[in-house]
């Protein structure tokens, strides 16, 4: 079955892995928006790249971030969503 531009668990199912640990976070979902779910193992500061609400995670220390800017003309601002124990 092809997929649909809407279909996301069609392309969720299709995934193909990525490499682990890279730096410069790598896409997992990106919309007409921007990127909106993102990992790597750093926090990325460029603007109109990050859809406002973009979840990053971070694979180096284990943290879930949400850019809360509401604009795509300001750099990306990360704050760390829950709480992690070692």
């Amino acid at each position: 079955m092809p997929a649909r531009r809407a279909n996301i668990a069609y392309h969720l199912n299709n995934m193909v892995a990525a490499p682990a640990g890279v730096t410069v976070p790598k896409t997992i979902f990106k919309s007409e928006d921007g990127i909106v779910v993102a990992y790597g193992t750093s926090q990325p500061t460029t603007a109109s790249t990050y859809a406002p609400g973009c979840i990053l995670i971070n694979t180096s220390t284990g943290k879930v971030y949400v850019n809360t800017t509401t604009t795509f003309t300001s750099a990306a601002s990360w704050s760390i969503i829950g709480s992690v124990t070692s």
